[in-house]
């Protein structure tokens, strides 16, 4: 629980230090690039859900130390030229012949707010209904656009127990 309501407050930390001039919109992001993913389809014809795994504390956690231990990845991935060869070095350790993975998505997929948050807005997928995709992220404020569509996993920082992928598989398989 504790680690759940501290995810929640650090999301919400972070929405607080906006200004609210800003509007969740696609109409009003620019450079929002749009992707069209070749829907599967189940044995009756239906077309299967999407889903969407955030990669930072969600599916991993790293890390780059300089020799003062201070951790220099956050100024890494700031840059979305420098996040994308990151993301992609990650991804392609974790499936390296691309069958997990069917597409990647960026930075440039989400509306940035001040340069402060990212908001992950599903409509970007263009062949999907956002009430067929589903993200699995750490953070609260990549689900304002689309809040029945998300489920909230606690974040990932090295704990050999943690346990939330599995669940999340349990609970999404059912």
């Amino acid at each position: 629980f504790y680690k759940y309501h501290q995810d929640i407050k650090d999301s919400l930390k972070q929405i607080s230090k906006l200004s609210f001039n800003s509007v969740f919109s696609l109409d009003n992001a620019k450079n929002i690039n749009y992707y069209i993913h070749e829907p599967t389809y189940d044995e009756k014809g239906n077309k299967k859900k999407l889903l969407l795994l955030d990669l930072d504390e969600t599916l991993i956690h790293s890390e780059i130390r300089n020799k003062n231990n201070f951790n220099i990845l956050n100024k890494v991935k700031d840059s979305a030229n420098c996040y994308q060869g990151y993301a992609d070095t990650i991804i392609n350790y974790i499936d390296p012949f691309n069958t997990i993975f069917k597409f990647r998505l960026y930075r440039d997929a989400c509306i940035p707010i001040q340069n402060a948050i990212y908001i992950k807005d599903l409509r970007i997928i263009r062949n999907y209904e956002p009430s067929n995709v589903i993200l699995l992220d750490n953070s609260l404020y990549s689900f304002i656009n689309q809040q029945k569509n998300w489920m909230l996993i606690y974040s990932f920082y090295w704990d050999n127990k943690d346990d939330q992928l599995i669940k999340a598989k349990n609970f999404l398989i059912k």
